[in-house]
């Protein structure tokens, strides 16, 4: 059976092959049974990513760029980042290229209110607040409070500030866009979390689902009318994306402007899903 050799479970295989078909989900299985590249992200603030190549190069770090992120690097060997000047200094932060992606994704200006409702550790906003040009702020919320002292401890090593924790619940009707990155299956990653093969299911699918459309249902109203919401999840999963758009569509006064699933790269980005959807007035 295909899904042995491929190291998948059969009702996973067999759903991704109903989804996509055969030989796309034979394609991306190879590519999430291998090593999980490296990669960084430039934080274009303090340095550009052609300087940081060369800088990192002439250490005899062997880097590339990536395809996808204007802002991606690769390292092609493993670095103990912590103890780089580099890293120390905040010329760069570590995030996957599909995540760098999606956070490009927004098109975040200088001026806007953006929510970053799942925010964790704040990788897809510190990617995203250079381009606000300190002329607008992003707001952070976690149920997970501990997880959001890291992400305000990240932006500190960047150089990065406009951020504030949403505290009010008289930001309603207020932001001009709102990220929802919701937790999810991680089948698009799972080259970096192989053991989550073993720990996905049918009832923690079902349960996922009603998660996310908790979480939109929860942060809806603080998306202004006209405003934008945008979908994500590192899955590969129907369940959890087209379908949830299609609920969302149905639920919700809302339009779907574009959606694009990412699927996993060998020396690139893992398995991504965006979806993108603006308020009506």
């Amino acid at each position: 059976m295909p899904h042995l050799y491929l190291g998948f479970p059969e009702w996973l295989y067999k759903k991704w092959v109903k989804q996509y078909g055969e030989e796309k989900t034979q394609e991306f299985c190879k590519i999430l049974q291998e090593k999980a590249p490296i990669c960084v992200r430039v934080n274009p603030t303090k340095i550009s990513r052609e300087k940081l190549v060369e800088t990192l190069s002439a250490q005899n770090h062997q880097v590339f760029v990536g395809k996808e992120s204007p802002l991606a690097i690769y390292f092609a060997n493993r670095v103990h980042f912590s103890s780089l000047k580099e890293f120390q200094e905040g010329l760069f932060d570590v995030q996957d290229e599909s995540s760098q992606r999606a956070s490009l994704f927004l098109g975040a200006k200088p001026g806007e209110n953006i929510l970053d409702f799942c925010a964790g550790s704040g990788g897809k906003s510190l990617a995203i607040a250079p381009y606000l040009q300190q002329k607008g702020k992003i707001y952070l919320h976690d149920k997970r409070r501990p997880i959001l002292k890291e992400a305000f401890s990240r932006a500190k090593r960047l150089g990065l500030s406009g951020f504030s924790l949403l505290s009010s619940k008289n930001k309603k009707n207020f932001f001009d866009k709102l990220l929802l990155d919701v937790p999810c299956s991680g089948t698009g990653t799972l080259r970096r979390n192989p053991d989550q093969k073993e720990r996905i299911s049918l009832e923690v699918l079902k349960k996922l689902q009603k998660k996310q459309q908790d979480i939109f249902s929860e942060s809806f109203c603080y998306v202004k009318p006209g405003g934008y919401i945008y979908y994500m999840t590192c899955s590969l999963l129907h369940e959890e994306n087209e379908e949830q758009v299609n609920f969302f569509l149905e639920n919700f006064p809302v339009q779907l402007k574009e959606k694009h699933t990412w699927f996993p790269v060998s020396y690139g980005g893992d398995g991504f899903f965006v979806a993108k959807f603006q308020r009506e007035q």
